[in-house]
């Protein structure tokens, strides 16, 4: 038997061993709401920011003014070249000559004045202080045309003068001779088709003064008799179909 005060001692103890599976869960942590952690709060105390929407900005005008009558009769001309251009027969015309074709080309050839291809008759179109004239610029535009096969010309007679030039470097010179006289013929040849543009801003044009009596004759007959492809454009002289 346990004595009474040895009793009363045990029932007074704390009891140390009690089961935390009784005691209460604990409060969980409160979960952040959207657009942050304490997005809760925010919305709470009316701390939330509205979005901000976005001004719309005019945008600013830009003045262009209105082309000149020179700059127009410059950009048909430019036109007229970039469509001789877009034909590969053509394509070496485009830029200088090279000196690796042409040896000695500058030393027959002058370099001020004289050397011409089509890349450097657009530049001409394109300058907003010169370009080719209304007075005489036709007549000008033209010429720096024809320089492209005077230059061809004087590079083989010179050449076959005063230089042992290889007997290839000599066929490859015809062979541009030849291929620049095709070129001054489209170019005519186009330069009929855009009458009516060019007259509209130089009513005193005059195509047989630009071209020639005979070269006019000829590229209006071309012209005329030219075959039209399946959309309906003319076909330029020299086309192959290939490229």
């Amino acid at each position: 038997g346990m004595s009474a005060t040895h009793a009363r001692a045990r029932a007074s103890a704390p009891a140390s061993n009690v089961s935390l599976s009784r005691m209460p869960p604990a409060d969980p942590d409160p979960t952040p709401e959207a657009g942050g952690e304490d997005g809760g709060l925010q919305e709470q105390h009316g701390l939330v920011q509205e979005p901000v929407a976005a001004t719309a900005v005019a945008p600013q005008e830009v003045f262009v003014p209105n082309p000149t009558v020179k700059e127009q009769l410059n950009a048909i001309l430019r036109e007229i070249i970039e469509k001789i251009v877009a034909n590969p027969h053509y394509i070496k015309f485009k830029d200088p000559v090279s000196l690796r074709d042409f040896p000695e080309y500058t030393k027959f050839v002058a370099v001020l004045g004289g050397r011409m291809d089509l890349g450097m008759i657009v530049n001409n179109c394109n300058k907003k202080r010169g370009g080719y004239k209304l007075a005489g610029g036709d007549v000008e535009w033209m010429g720096d045309v024809r320089k492209i096969g005077a230059n061809a010309r004087q590079y083989a007679r010179k050449a076959r003068k005063t230089s042992p030039v290889q007997p290839r470097v000599l066929a490859l010179a015809d062979t541009m001779i030849a291929l620049a006289a095709e070129l001054d013929k489209a170019v005519e040849e186009e330069v009929v088709r855009r009458e009516s543009d060019l007259r509209r801003l130089n009513p005193s044009l005059n195509l047989k003064r630009m071209l020639g009596s005979d070269q006019l004759t000829a590229a209006m007959a071309a012209v005329a008799a030219a075959p039209m492809n399946e959309g309906g454009d003319l076909v330029p002289v020299g086309w192959t179909g290939v490229g």
